[in-house]
């Protein structure tokens, strides 16, 4: 992976997908986080396969138009609860 951030909403699907860096597949999952930040944030979570498994989380707005950030973390796993698509 590299360290350039990725908008989930143009360079990341369900199955393989081509970004700038290659090809990867990816599962991507809801969880609504109502705790730290506000109970309008929907955290995303994408499984990206690149040489390895990372895990990257992406924040939006409950109207999911707003990118508020995102992070990577490897040992940063999504919710056992999450909905899977």
């Amino acid at each position: 992976m590299t360290s350039q951030q990725i908008d989930p909403r143009q360079s990341c699907t369900v199955g393989s997908h081509v970004a700038a860096y290659g090809c990867f597949d990816c599962e991507l999952c809801f969880s609504y986080k109502g705790t730290s930040i506000q109970s309008d944030i929907i955290v995303k979570y994408y499984l990206v396969a690149d040489g390895g498994e990372e895990y990257q989380r992406f924040l939006f707005s409950a109207n999911n138009l707003e990118y508020i950030e995102s992070t990577t973390s490897v040992s940063q796993h999504p919710d056992t609860s999450c909905i899977t698509y």
